[in-house]
């Protein structure tokens, strides 16, 4: 399908979770693209954390949101099949890691779950089959996949480890950058956005208001 004139998303036929976007009623995670829009004029890296087929890193990386340099990492194997190809159909204008965001570099990590668009993580101790290797913010940073010599923006959507993924960017996080990062309603503790508040250098904020009229 279509996402704009620039952008090409491919799905699997009938997608319980992704066929939604035929309905062009639908808006998939409006305050996102908003917000994406709004800065369209802005240069800046944006980081797609969880990108399962690379939805977002295909719409920032487009014409109408500013043709922005992107990285997608997405854990899931399966999924990152699906990633390269939207990468491809797009010019390789992004690139892709198959690879779980986590606290450190070097680890490894397990894909649980039976959904594309619901699988979580599980730190291992050692390397073990149909594993993934752990990647943190601060290693991609160093190693020059993420160009923190521009404003950054990391989506950050790695169900249930994104506190680990934030302490994994503390250098990352107190230079130009900024995190969108979903607080589940599950959540009453709302520790995701205490953490934030409480143990980085980042201001927390909505993306609405202000956003919804940018």
């Amino acid at each position: 399908m279509r996402l704009n004139d620039d952008a090409a998303f491919a799905i699997p036929f009938c997608d319980g979770y992704w066929s939604r976007l035929l309905n062009r009623r639908y808006h998939y995670e409006a305050e996102i693209e908003v917000f994406l829009r709004s800065a369209a004029r802005d240069r800046f890296f944006f980081v797609d954390c969880g990108a399962n087929f690379g939805y977002w890193s295909v719409l920032a990386s487009s014409r109408p949101f500013g043709s922005q340099s992107a990285l997608a990492i997405e854990a899931s194997s399966a999924n990152a099949q699906r990633l390269t190809r939207n990468s491809d159909l797009n010019g390789n204008r992004f690139r892709c890691l198959n690879a779980a965001v986590c606290g450190e570099n070097g680890g490894f990590a397990r894909v649980v779950g039976g959904r594309h668009e619901k699988l979580g993580t599980i730190a291992l101790a050692q390397s073990e089959p149909d594993c993934v290797d752990t990647v943190s913010l601060d290693g991609l940073a160093e190693s020059g996949l993420i160009d923190s010599t521009i404003p950054v923006v990391v989506k950050l959507d790695v169900e249930g480890v994104e506190i680990e993924a934030l302490k994994g960017g503390r250098g990352l996080l107190v230079g130009n950058c900024l995190v969108v990062c979903e607080e589940h309603g599950a959540d009453r503790t709302h520790a995701v956005s205490r953490h934030i508040a409480n143990e980085t250098a980042m201001k927390l904020g909505e993306l609405s208001g202000p956003w919804a009229s940018s």
